[in-house]
C-alpha cells in the first residue's frame, strides 16, 4: 500500500471513530430525556425540542435544573423581562407537559431557553428560569 492510499485510509478510519464518538457522546447526554422532548414536539410542533438536566457549576452548584430549549416562531422577549403573550403561552405548555412527566419531581429549577432564527439571519433569544412544577397527581 502506497503512503498516499494509508494516509486516504487513516483519514477515512478517523472520520469514522470521531463520528461515532460524536453519536455516542450526544446520545448518552440526552438519551434519559427524550420521552419529554417527543412530548414537547408533540404538544409544540416545529419547536425542535432539546431537553437536558443535572446541576449547576456556578453559581449554586446545590441546585439541579432541567433546561428546556426551543424553536419559536415569534420574537421572545428579553431575558429579566415579563414574557411576551407568545412566550408566556409556550411557557404554560412546557409547565404543563413537564409537570405531566417523570422529571417534575426530580429538579429544582426548570429553565426555558427560547430562540428564533430571523429571517434576515439576525437569532433572538430568551432565557426564563421558573421553580419547577409540581407533579401532577397520579391518576
Amino acid at each position: 500500500m502506497s503512503r498516499g492510499t494509508a494516509l486516504v485510509v487513516g483519514m477515512i478510519c478517523l472520520g469514522c471513530v470521531s463520528t461515532a464518538g460524536l453519536f455516542w457522546f450526544w446520545n448518552t447526554r440526552t438519551a434519559d430525556f427524550l420521552p419529554l422532548a417527543d412530548a414537547l414536539a408533540e404538544a409544540l410542533p416545529g419547536s425542535s425540542p432539546r431537553v437536558e438536566g443535572g446541576r449547576r457549576r456556578r453559581p449554586d452548584p446545590d441546585v439541579s435544573l432541567l433546561q428546556v430549549m426551543l424553536k419559536v416562531p415569534f420574537d421572545p422577549g428579553v431575558d429579566d423581562a415579563p414574557p411576551p403573550p407568545d412566550a408566556a403561552a409556550t411557557l404554560d405548555v412546557v409547565e404543563e407537559v413537564v409537570a405531566g412527566s417523570e422529571y417534575a419531581g426530580r429538579y429544582d429549577v426548570l429553565e426555558v431557553h427560547l430562540r428564533r432564527d430571523g429571517a434576515d439571519g439576525v437569532m433572538t433569544s430568551a432565557t426564563f428560569v421558573r421553580p419547577m412544577p409540581e407533579p401532577e397527581p397520579s391518576r
